[in-house]
């Protein structure tokens, strides 16, 4: 007995025949062969009409059914790429005594370690020629197959059998049975119909991953046709949009530091809330904040929050899945959808309703958000600049803002001045809204008199840049060539400019209404400086000088 147990297998030849013979005659029976041919009919059966999302379990179950079947340890179908002698990951397999992911792992080595393609070249050749592979021990296979013997014993292979699986004279798979605990012969009248069950299994295998990558391929299609879309109509819209300077205008201190802040967060990707009067110009920065930062291959996107129907806002933000509500007759992408790799302007955030800013700081906070009426999560890369002439801390104390949202809004608050604090500025605008109107219906201006840009500087202004502009527009079409006549609005509100208030009047009015508006706060980012576009000291002095006191308490 001791010398039986220290002979090498290879030294055996006549137990492996005697083996062989029992085998053969043992499984190769008539009765074996036609419960043979039942289960293929069973396996064969089980993929009509079954969906694509249980093919790959059911093979699992399969394999294991042909591995009891054939007494076996291991049933393996694996897709092959032959001009890299590797095998596509995952397999399919039925492996007992091991975990699910032992076998993917031992593959994905495989495929990652170059210095072992040279292990399995014998099989490859082997394969692509649709030859089968077989051995009852390992020794069986020729020197040529060195390291593929080692590979087994490695594997703890005993006895295997590969039949290639070929689609127009190329290997594309192989179906690969194994005995880890015995040796054991494999009678021929097996091939042929191991080649069958591996026929049914990869061409399901096959199936089923090549529509799963054809879903893929197409919802990748949808998605980037919908987002060239919307690149086209933003990008049709800023061709079209004739309201915007194409160039920055403003030489005065408080224009440069908006500047220089707009710089400063451009290329950071963080949040930012422009504060600010109407008219002040706020889309206009933000779309300077995008140019100048890394998602300008893009185009910039902008969302007026106070446009949209309030029923309706949730789903124009993020989108709605098909039946979602009445009307909902297809799905529809929503704006952080389509912004996703670039910025999405959201202009009079104040007007968003309290019920929809917590989706709001979800999506500033983890970029994640579902559609009205679906359960799946998307994940949006979008960077947020937004813009008010609210007092948003006003509307926090009075519960119309989230306190919470206001908080990550402000992560980098801009403050823009009025136009009355950038009188500087105003020839420099007067000038470049005449040339463009002026070029679009074919007039041509002399110079506009000092006493009329003197007028411009010393009107309030409460519409801003825009009323400027609109004013510019309007004298353009009504002037005769030659000569420019403006003629300003008599009164706006409860300011005046025909010579009833000096310059001195309207500014003691503004600068006492602001403070009101800030409760008498002068610095920080809410106070009235900022909201004056003057430092603090420069304010203080101003108020001195025109006797303003805050008043006090009762």
């Amino acid at each position: 007995m001791d010398e039986k147990k220290n002979t090498h297998p290879s030294d055996n030849r006549q137990e492996w025949a005697g083996i062989d013979r029992l085998f053969r005659q043992d499984f190769a029976g008539a009765e074996n062969m036609l419960q043979f041919d039942q289960l293929i009919f069973q396996i064969s059966a089980a993929y009509i009409k079954l969906p694509n999302d249980q093919i790959e379990m059911v093979i699992t179950r399969d394999l294991e059914r042909l591995g009891r079947f054939l007494e076996v340890d291991r049933c393996v179908l694996l897709l092959l790429d032959e001009n890299t002698r590797t095998f596509r990951h995952p397999p399919v397999a039925f492996w007992s005594g091991k975990t699910d992911d032992y076998l993917p792992k031992v593959i994905e080595m495989y495929n990652n370690d170059k210095s072992l393609l040279n292990i399995t070249r014998y099989a490859f050749e082997q394969w692509s020629k649709g030859r089968i592979t077989k051995f009852v021990h390992s020794d069986e296979l020729p020197k040529e197959a060195a390291l593929e013997k080692k590979l087994y014993r490695d594997l703890g292979v005993k006895s295997c059998v590969s039949v290639p699986i070929r689609v127009s004279g190329h290997a594309v798979g192989i179906l690969q049975i194994a005995t880890t605990r015995e040796h054991r012969s494999w009678p021929d009248e097996i091939v042929p119909r191991l080649r069958i069950v591996g026929d049914i299994l990869l061409n399901s295998l096959i199936r089923t991953r090549w529509e799963a990558s054809l879903q893929t391929a197409l919802e990748e299609i949808k998605d980037l046709k919908a987002r060239i879309e919307a690149d086209y109509h933003f990008l049709r819209q800023e061709i079209d949009t004739g309201t915007a300077i194409r160039g920055m205008i403003g030489k005065s201190d408080a224009f440069q530091k908006v500047m220089t802040q707009v710089k400063q967060v451009a290329a950071t990707g963080a949040t930012v809330l422009f504060l600010g009067e109407t008219g002040t110009g706020k889309g206009f920065l933000a779309r300077t904040v995008h140019n100048l930062s890394r998602r300008n291959n893009r185009p910039f996107m902008h969302v007026n929050c106070a446009a949209l129907a309030p029923t309706l806002i949730e789903s124009e933000f993020f989108g709605h899945e098909k039946g979602a509500f009445t009307g909902a007759h297809a799905e529809r992408i929503g704006w952080f959808e389509k912004a996703n790799g670039t910025t999405l302007f959201l202009d009079e955030i104040g007007e968003l309703p309290i019920e929809l800013q917590a989706k709001l700081l979800r999506i500033l906070q983890d970029g994640a958000f579902e559609r009205v009426g679906g359960i799946k999560t998307f994940k949006t890369d979008v960077r947020v600049i937004a813009a008010t002439n609210r007092d948003l801390e006003k509307e926090v104390e009075a519960g119309r803002f989230r306190q919470d949202l206001w908080y990550r809004m402000t992560v980098f608050p801009i403050h823009i001045p009025p136009l009355r604090a950038r009188t500087d500025d105003i020839p420099l605008f007067v000038n470049a809204f005449v040339e463009k109107y002026a070029a679009m219906i074919g007039k041509r201006f002399s110079a506009i008199p000092q006493t009329t840009m003197r007028k411009l500087q010393q009107y309030p202004w409460p519409g801003n840049i825009r009323e400027l502009e609109n004013l510019i527009e309007r004298a353009v079409i009504t002037s005769p060539d030659s000569r420019l006549k403006i003629e300003l609005p008599r009164t706006r509100g409860s300011l005046k400019v025909a010579g009833r208030k000096t310059l001195e009047d309207i500014e003691k009015t503004h600068i006492l209404e602001t403070l009101e508006n800030t409760y008498w706060r002068i610095q920080g980012p809410s106070g009235a400086a900022a909201w004056l576009g003057l430092n603090p000291s420069t304010l203080r002095a101003r108020m001195r000088k025109l006797g303003i006191r805050r008043p006090n308490p009762l």
